[in-house]
């Protein structure tokens, strides 16, 4: 992890003078937090298994945000946390760390520039922090969503989990959608602003 300012090359110089709207203005690759927006902590839902390293970080795309640890996730609209340059690719497989989106998601966070081979977290004084992304492939995420809903007699849901879906976003309330025995359950965040919406997979119960 590497300190520093904007403007200058990884890792990135020192300069009191340039500031968020020169920034903004002047770098399609800046991705602006929107303004009131409570950003959700995709880290706490981030793996920690060796073997499949690419789940240690919150994928970033040009229309979502995913963090899945393969017990649970969670997935936003990009568009809704962030004003995005018109002219901004972001890169396929653009994995952040953990790590660092936990910086992007405290208070006074302002965003972050997409580098080649980083991520640059930004705060209200326009000091940054660059950690370097994760390389690998980012499991189909999307293969896994249950698109149905049913009627069960019981299932079983493990609390240490539950709780951190709770601390992802706390400000809303979650509503949970059943899809059947052994399957998993969806969660829908009741926000205003953002769409956000994740699953947890269920525990076997012996009774």
């Amino acid at each position: 992890m590497n300190k520093g300012t904007m403007p200058g090359p990884y890792p990135g110089t020192r300069s009191k003078s340039i500031n968020l709207n020169y920034i903004t203005m002047n770098n399609e690759n800046f991705l602006l937090i929107k303004v009131g927006t409570l950003m959700p902590k995709f880290n706490l839902l981030c793996g920690k298994d060796d073997l499949r390293p690419a789940m240690a970080g919150v994928l970033l795309t040009q229309n979502n945000v995913v963090a899945t640890d393969a017990h649970r996730m969670a997935w936003g609209l990009t568009s809704e946390l962030f004003d995005i340059p018109e002219e901004c690719v972001i890169p396929e497989n653009f994995i952040i760390p953990a790590k660092a989106w936990a910086e992007l998601a405290k208070k006074g966070a302002t965003g972050m520039e997409i580098c080649e081979d980083s991520v640059k977290i930004f705060d209200k004084n326009m000091d940054y922090k660059a950690f370097k992304l994760i390389i690998g492939m980012y499991p189909n995420w999307e293969a896994v969503i249950p698109k149905d809903e049913v009627s069960i007699d019981k299932i079983g849901l493990a609390p240490k989990i539950l709780r951190a879906l709770c601390e992802f976003y706390p400000s809303a309330n979650m509503k949970l959608t059943f899809t059947g025995e052994a399957r998993a359950v969806l969660i829908h965040w009741m926000t205003v602003d953002i769409n956000l919406n994740g699953l947890i997979m269920p525990v076997m119960l012996n009774v």
